[in-house]
């Protein structure tokens, strides 16, 4: 039962930042701050040592990333222009699902070293935090 916790609350992270994302419309600010806390959570899932706390803290990161990849089209359509949008979004995918064949290789090599899934769990966290900060010059004007 604990194991759907994170897909539940990644779907509420999504309807709540759907909604919020078409009434507000700042874009930037929601992406930036669902990738940060997501790696944020990642990271104090890493530290927690009670099963429960850690259920918590990975529902909480997977709220926070559904949180900001609902407006994450949105931003990219706003951010480009119409005559590239099918291009840019067709790069975002890809490099997307790039990245998405290569974590699990890194993470296998990572747990493979340290003989513990800490480690991997932490460059994720890491990388969320990172890739947050690179949204950082769109969030006045997005």
């Amino acid at each position: 039962m604990y194991s759907s916790f994170p897909f539940i609350a990644m779907l509420i992270g999504e309807v709540v930042g759907a909604f919020l994302s078409d009434k507000l419309g700042r874009r930037a600010i929601q992406v930036f701050s669902g990738l940060l806390l997501a790696g944020i959570f990642m990271y104090v899932m890493v530290i927690m040592t009670q099963p429960l706390l850690i259920i918590a803290a990975m529902s909480l990161s997977a709220m926070a990333w559904g949180f900001g990849v609902a407006a994450v089209f949105a931003l990219l359509a706003r951010v480009t222009t119409s005559n590239v949008g099918a291009t840019a979004g067709g790069i975002f995918n890809g490099l997307g699902n790039f990245a998405s064949a290569i974590a699990p290789v890194l993470i296998g090599y990572i747990v493979m070293q340290t003989h513990s899934f800490n480690l991997g769990i932490t460059f994720l966290a890491a990388v969320a935090v990172i890739g947050s900060l690179f949204l950082v010059p769109l969030l006045k004007r997005y």
